[in-house]
């Protein structure tokens, strides 16, 4: 998530309180109380929820950028290899019983 999304979602989140307050003054105060409560544990619940959902998705921020340098790393090495090495790897993974080179 990038800081501009998260200032948006903090702005959103000021301006639904606001609204939610001014929404709330014409209600007792025991309905207010009962109402924003709540909307408060909704919100808790549906954050929870949409994180549970990234983790057993796998969708979460730092595995891909972990995945993104990891490939990034590889293909710096592999251009790194010479063609006679670049041939040894790839006969290598044709046939992984094939003695390694040291």
């Amino acid at each position: 998530m990038r800081r501009l999304d998260v200032l948006l979602y903090s702005l959103g989140v000021l301006v639904g309180g606001g609204l939610l307050d001014l929404a709330l003054q014409g209600l007792g105060s025991e309905q207010a109380g009962i109402l924003a409560s709540t909307t408060l544990t909704l919100g808790l619940v549906l954050w929870v929820l949409s994180y549970l959902r990234r983790v057993l998705t796998g969708n979460m921020a730092l595995k891909e950028q972990n995945q993104a340098f990891r490939i990034a790393t590889l293909q710096e090495e592999l251009e790194k290899l010479t063609p006679a090495e670049r041939q040894a790897l790839e006969a290598q993974l044709r046939d992984p019983e094939s003695p390694q080179p040291r």
